[in-house]
């Protein structure tokens, strides 16, 4: 069975495949080609699906979900972060041209490993710490 959808909002009007082809001129046809689920959900918007078939389902679940504050991110950021080194993973960090004692900062030295992990940089000394970094790691993989 396929929806070919509704333009004005009402219920989807479900047919079988072998009729499907005959529906190309309906309003809510795109093309008949075959398209897997995730392909055919990559390309439609929960705005686009609901004007389409009448259902707002999706973009009910969607709106408002999009947004979370900053305290949000720096909380799971840092459960994640104690997480991993709780499993005796080493953090390193880079701060990429960021504000120098702002939140950002503060976040990433506090997920490093240790302040030595953390490397504040910009675009001029950025191989620098990739550097530092992997010269780092060489000398654990030798050691441990």
């Amino acid at each position: 069975m396929v929806s070919t959808g509704t333009p004005n909002g009402g219920s989807p009007t479900w047919v079988d495949e072998e009729v499907f082809e005959e529906f190309e001129d309906h309003p809510a046809h795109v093309d008949t080609e075959r398209l897997s689920w995730e392909d055919a959900w990559g390309l439609m918007t929960p705005n686009w699906y609901g004007h389409t078939t009448g259902d707002w389902g999706p973009w009910n679940d969607y709106v408002g979900r999009e947004f979370e504050t900053g305290g949000t991110k720096d909380t799971r950021m840092q459960s994640i972060c104690s997480a991993t080194k709780d499993e005796d993973v080493i953090v390193y960090t880079i701060g990429y041209d960021i504000t120098a004692n702002g939140n950002a900062e503060t976040q990433l030295e506090t997920c490093a490993s240790s302040l030595n992990h953390y490397y504040p940089t910009d675009g001029a000394n950025i191989g620098n710490a990739f550097s530092s970094i992997a010269s780092n790691v060489k000398n654990l993989r030798l050691t441990q």
